[in-house]
Order: C-alpha cells, then sequence, then structure tokens
C-alpha cells in the first residue's frame, strides 16, 4: 500500500498539520482501521493532540468505530487524557464524552470497560451523561446511571442532565 510504502521510506510518523493533526489522526477520523494498524504498528504516538486538544482515540471515539478504538487502547492510549484545569476539571471533552455525543454505545462500553471517568467535568462543568441526555439516547443514559454517573452534577448555568433531556 502506498502507507506501507511511506512507512518503509522513513516518513515521520508523528508529523503535524497546522491544526496539529497526525496521519494517526487522519486514519482513526476517517475509520481506516487497516491504516491504523500499519501505523501503530510502526510506532505512531497514541498520545499526541492537535491545537483543540483532539487526540487519535477522541477522533476514534467520533467515528464509531469500535475496532480502531480497541487499537488504541492496546497500544496505551489513555481514555480520560485531556488537558486538565484541576484534578476534577478538564479544558475540553474526553473521549467518552465523544462517544456519548455521537451516540456511539458500544464505545462508551469499550471506554467504562477501559476505566473511563464517567464523572469527569469540562471547564464549564459538561459530562458524559450531559452529551448522552441532550442527544435522548437512552441505551447510552442507561450504562452511565449503572456505571455510576452522578445525574445531580449542574453545569456553569445550573443546568442538570435531565435539563438538558427536556
Amino acid at each position: 500500500t502506498v502507507v506501507s510504502q511511506l512507512i518503509e521510506a522513513g516518513v515521520n510518523l508523528d508529523s503535524k498539520d497546522k491544526d496539529g493533526n497526525t496521519a494517526l489522526m487522519e486514519a482513526c477520523a476517517g475509520g481506516y482501521d487497516t491504516v491504523v494498524s500499519q501505523l501503530l504498528d510502526a510506532g505512531a504516538n497514541v498520545h499526541t493532540d492537535t491545537v483543540k486538544h483532539e487526540t487519535a482515540l477522541k477522533l476514534a471515539c467520533q467515528s464509531g468505530n469500535g475496532l480502531i478504538v480497541t487499537q488504541l487502547l492496546k497500544a496505551g492510549a489513555d481514555v480520560d487524557t485531556n488537558t486538565y484545569v484541576d484534578t476534577n476539571t478538564c479544558v475540553c471533552d474526553t473521549a467518552l464524552m465523544e462517544a456519548c455525543r455521537y451516540g456511539h454505545k458500544a464505545i462508551v462500553s469499550q471506554l467504562i470497560e477501559a476505566g473511563g471517568d464517567i464523572n469527569a467535568k469540562t471547564r464549564v462543568v459538561k459530562t458524559a451523561l450531559m452529551e448522552a441526555s441532550y442527544g435522548k439516547n437512552e441505551a447510552i443514559v442507561s450504562q452511565l446511571i449503572e456505571a455510576g454517573a452522578d445525574v445531580h452534577v449542574r453545569n456553569n448555568h445550573g443546568q442538570t442532565a435531565l435539563m438538558f433531556a427536556c
């Protein structure tokens, strides 16, 4: 494949574009599991992020490809990687929040099983449960509640997950 040829030619696997995207991130966003496998086998960095704090794992969660999520987790991607303001508040969404937003139930399960923090909060106090509630995704809301999601959290505007569901 072209990817194999470029890897064999010694291309910089972790080269970034102006937005901070790498080839691994592009492959994850596009759902190209074979390319992701090739890049990971060649040593692509699963821990890097873009200028908007996107990671390969978050992009895979958005695209809904569970095989890629599995590959990234096996390669050592941190399920809760984020830029934290303090120990409880992250600057942007976690991979679990992304999976909830896009309604990928199987990926939500994978991330919970991998130890994803179901109660992580963004700077504006948004949670995975709020994302799932806003999307009216009953199955994911059930998953999160069963896993111990805090239904009482309020965002900076005083809204709860229940309010997002209405």
